[in-house]
């Protein structure tokens, strides 16, 4: 069978990688809006992850991308057309509607898209959520904020990797992000159309942030894992980091996995895998975003350490038979495995020589690691969920799994003399 993927981020060519080790036909659709995120195409070409590569300008462009695909189809007849990334699935999902291909309702992945009438339609629902409000002056957002009291969470209305999220907690760390906003961000061309000139303010929920992976297909809608993730005590809105399983109660658990079937529902998000934050109030779960893709950054990785179940195996069986796999019924972790971004504070340059085998205490104990730096190496501050430095570690349990993997930052922050950001690790206190 035949399936084109379009656009990628590194770790979502294992979705290629899927599809090609089961034999199947893959073209890989890369714009120029996206590119950025590979560097180059040479690791698909040398890997020979793809039959073929099609390049187009703007994946995000409905038009240009159906043209594309339409062109390849009469050459080539297609199954399927999927993205891993969530900048370009609107237009993904409507070019798949058009060639009667399996594929997200269109109007339910903008719902998603849009968080204020995502949070709307499932508050309509009767689904827990948070007070929040639209704005595009400060004015107005001083105003707003007022009223729904401070803290809170100032978002754009779209977009994606916790870009210009940031907790405000007055009036003059309002202004000051409102003055941000015009600042040049240096992100591909194609995730900074797709982040809103809207800012959404809302109501900041105490409590730690979790996920659910949901999968949904031929009418069934069944939650996959739950996850603790990881978030920066200086600036909550960061992530650092997932352990799967989450060290949560078999209660809280349930709760968490019925509340995001829910949400998903209210939605519509009718097909595929999705991605729903959520943060455990005191009240109960909450909203913070249902994400209308597979789960992204490092999760498949570590999805697969926890379960030996490949996630893009799951969404390669869902798109090409369009029906529920057998394998998303019951998912049962063998192990416990964290991920974690080593991310620094400040921007800031390795001053020290770092000692022959500082890692030694912990490399046995190493999954994955992407950090190797040595006196004058320049590293950037980590201001949003996306950093290039991480590591995966794996666990008899959740808890021993998060914590070795802070242990981990420690003694990565004495060997280099870089301070990290650090993790409030609350999850694992509920």
């Amino acid at each position: 069978m035949h399936i084109a993927f379009v656009d990628s981020n590194p770790v979502g060519l294992n979705a290629l990688l899927a599809a090609k080790r089961r034999g199947h036909e893959v073209t890989f659709v890369s714009s120029k809006q996206f590119v950025e995120f590979l560097g180059d195409l040479s690791t698909i070409e040398a890997r020979g992850l793809a039959d073929r590569i099609v390049r187009i300008d703007a994946s995000r462009d409905e038009d240009e991308l159906f043209a594309a695909l339409s062109e390849l189809n009469r050459e080539h007849p297609l199954d399927a057309v999927v993205t891993v990334l969530e900048y370009c699935a609107s237009s993904v999902a409507r070019c798949a509607q058009r060639l009667g291909l399996a594929g997200t309702d269109p109007a339910a992945l903008s719902l998603a898209q849009n968080k204020a009438a995502c949070r709307d339609r499932i508050s309509a629902s009767g689904l827990r959520s948070v007070g929040h409000f639209v704005v595009d002056t400060l004015e107005l957002a001083l105003v707003r904020a007022a009223h729904i009291g401070y803290p809170v969470i100032a978002k754009p209305l779209s977009g994606g990797g916790s870009i210009l999220a940031e907790k405000i907690d007055d009036e003059d760390r309002l202004r000051a992000y409102f003055a941000s906003l015009g600042k040049q961000l240096a992100l591909p061309a194609g995730l900074l159309d797709a982040i809103s000139p809207q800012t959404l303010l809302e109501d900041y929920i105490d409590g730690p942030l979790l996920s659910v992976e949901v999968a949904a297909a031929a009418g069934e809608v069944v939650p996959l894992i739950v996850s603790a993730r990881k978030r920066c005590i200086d600036e909550p809105a960061i992530e650092l980091g997932t352990t799967i399983p989450a060290p949560v109660s078999s209660e809280v658990a349930d709760a968490l996995r019925a509340y995001a079937v829910e949400v998903v529902r209210s939605v519509g998000l009718d097909f595929g895998i999705f991605h729903i934050e959520i943060i455990l109030s005191e009240h109960g779960p909450v909203l913070v975003e249902a994400n209308p893709r597979i789960m992204g950054g490092n999760m498949p990785t570590v999805f697969k350490l926890a379960t030996d179940i490949d996630a893009y195996d799951l969404l390669v069986d869902m798109y090409l038979t369009r029906a529920m796999p057998l394998a998303c019924r019951d998912i049962v972790p063998i192990q416990a495995a964290t991920t974690r971004m080593i991310g620094a504070a400040e921007s800031t340059q390795v001053e020290k020589a770092i000692a022959p085998h500082w890692n030694a205490p912990f490399k046995e104990r190493l999954a994955g690691w992407r950090f190797d730096v040595s006196r004058g190496t320049r590293v950037a501050k980590m201001d949003s969920s996306t950093c290039p430095f991480h590591f995966q570690v794996v666990g008899a349990s959740a808890h021993e799994s998060s914590l070795l993997a802070e242990w981990i930052i420690g003694q990565t922050a004495r060997a280099t003399g870089i301070k990290l950001r650090s993790s409030s690790e609350d999850y694992l206190f509920r």
